[in-house]
């Protein structure tokens, strides 16, 4: 995943289960903004975030599903 730092980043930690552990990982993944999240592939996401412990697909779905949420101002 390409890295936008052009954009200021969202803050993520805003969206349940997302601490600041993952919200660094996320970064380093490319994933900077709610509408990078909410358009990101839950299983690309998944590998991209293989070392924080606790990360399944359908959680990774409802952070995308809260973050295209955040993003259309909801």
């Amino acid at each position: 995943m390409p890295i936008d730092e052009s954009t200021a980043p969202d803050d993520l930690t805003r969206i349940p289960g997302i601490g600041p552990k993952t919200e660094q990982a996320m970064h380093a993944a490319g994933i900077r903004t709610y509408a990078a999240l909410a358009s990101a592939n839950p299983q690309t996401l998944l590998e991209a975030l293989s070392n924080v412990r606790g990360i399944s697909v359908d959680r990774i779905q409802s952070w995308i599903e809260q973050a295209q949420q955040l993003e259309a101002g909801a």
